[in-house]
């Protein structure tokens, strides 16, 4: 079974500053800074993946588990505890397999959401949902997942309301930080 790679570069103030893989093999991401981040005067870790290395250095993530194979400072943008169950529920939701590269997915779907200045963008393109809203539909679904947290189980009918929540290139619909709170604009 071919597995297929996802790339994800990363932003810094409109600026891609690097690019995100998994490595297969090694278990964990693969990041390498981009020349544009390398021409900047700041250095935005630079006790743990200097820019300095030299210009076609690789850092590995960290494989402990609360990194999730990637370097420390990416993996602060990962979802908290709820974030992790609305996306493992839309996973399941949408039959979706998960794979070893899931922390690649997850910052894939924060895009410009994560905590801090950092963001992400997958370089697939899928076609984004525009769809309008039906706010009741939503404030009913968020309501029970937030009320039933563990138990909740979202119906065939609340799966496209899902996919709008948690999709985030919907310009309709946002997550603040790490998806602990839900907002709609």
């Amino acid at each position: 079974m071919k597995k297929e790679p996802i790339i994800v570069n990363v932003y810094l103030w409109g600026t891609c500053i690097g690019k995100l893989n998994w490595d297969f093999e090694k278990h964990c991401s693969v990041f390498q800074f981009t020349d544009e981040y390398r021409k900047q005067d700041y250095d935005i870790c630079p006790s743990t993946h200097p820019k300095r290395t030299p210009l076609f250095a690789s850092f590995y993530g960290n494989k402990d588990k609360l990194y999730q194979g990637l370097p420390e400072f990416l993996a602060d943008a990962l979802p908290d505890k709820w974030g992790a169950s609305l996306f493992d529920q839309w996973l399941t939701d949408n039959n979706i397999k998960v794979t070893e590269s899931l922390p690649l997915l997850k910052l894939s779907y924060i895009g410009k959401r994560a905590m801090g200045a950092l963001e992400f963008e997958p370089e697939f393109n899928d076609d984004a949902i525009h769809e309008s809203v039906n706010m009741s539909s939503l404030a009913t679904l968020a309501s029970k997942i937030y009320n039933d947290r563990d138990a909740a189980v979202i119906s065939p009918e609340d799966s496209l309301t899902m996919k709008k929540l948690i999709y985030p290139s919907n310009p309709q619909l946002s997550s603040s930080a790490s998806f602990l709170r839900l907002n709609v604009l």
